[in-house]
């Protein structure tokens, strides 16, 4: 049997993307929910909400590190401000940009584990959530 994580939030302001990634995620069988936010406001807000009632926060965010409005730095910020003692977590940035100041600003900062390219291949997604069962040695479901 595979170790199951319980979810996911997916924030992605593109919502073809998103819908194929939450596709690609759902086919793993590995995660228990998916949750996709298309900006960052509404993903505080879903953070918030699941605190509120006493769930746990997704074990996983893929964060689209282009986001408009509130970006995706200032999501990181509001993150490690309000909800980064609630739990195990890993934060990867995804990007479809060749900037280069924003990949390495990305794969350095203190809370995220990388950046993904979109489009995320099946077996990126597949890769980064085995590496969070074994990583966290999760119950098998």
């Amino acid at each position: 049997m595979k170790k199951r994580i319980d979810s996911v939030l997916l924030i992605d302001s593109n919502k073809q993307s998103a819908h194929i990634n939450e596709e690609m995620i759902k086919a793993t069988n590995l995660v228990g929910y998916v949750a996709v936010a298309y900006n960052a406001q509404n993903a505080v807000s879903y953070l918030k909400q699941r605190l509120a009632v006493g769930k746990d926060l997704p074990n996983i965010i893929l964060l689209d590190i282009n986001l408009p409005g509130v970006s995706s730095w200032d999501f990181l910020e509001i993150f490690e401000t309000q909800f980064v003692d609630s739990y195990n977590h890993e934060i990867y940035l995804m990007s479809n940009d060749s900037n280069t100041k924003d990949v390495i600003k990305g794969s350095m900062h203190s809370l995220t584990q990388g950046v993904v390219n979109l489009p995320i291949i099946d077996w990126e997604i597949n890769q980064i959530l085995v590496n969070y069962s074994e990583r966290y040695e999760l119950h098998v479901a």
